[in-house]
């Protein structure tokens, strides 16, 4: 994740605008109830994004022969931590 990418996220929520009136039932006008999933959404897609990256390197790494089989891998870890 690029190191500005949460700077610049907090900065374009303080430009975003949000009606924000009191009501008599205490809950947030819809504006900003809508806002809030907006950002749920923007930020459940670049979850999907970064996962989506994670496989396609593990694809690359797969597809040139860069991978250990599991219980090689696992018989390697438990070697090291008995070290």
């Amino acid at each position: 994740m690029p190191p500005n990418l949460l700077r610049q996220r907090e900065n374009s929520a303080e430009l975003m605008p949000c009606s924000r009136h009191s009501s008599g039932t205490g809950v947030p006008a819809s504006a900003c109830l809508r806002m809030a999933m907006i950002w749920l959404s923007v930020e459940q897609t670049q979850q999907t994004l970064a996962l989506l990256k994670l496989l396609a390197l593990g694809q690359k790494d797969i597809e040139r022969g860069e991978f250990m089989d599991a219980d090689d891998f696992f018989a390697q870890m438990d070697k090291e931590l008995a070290e």
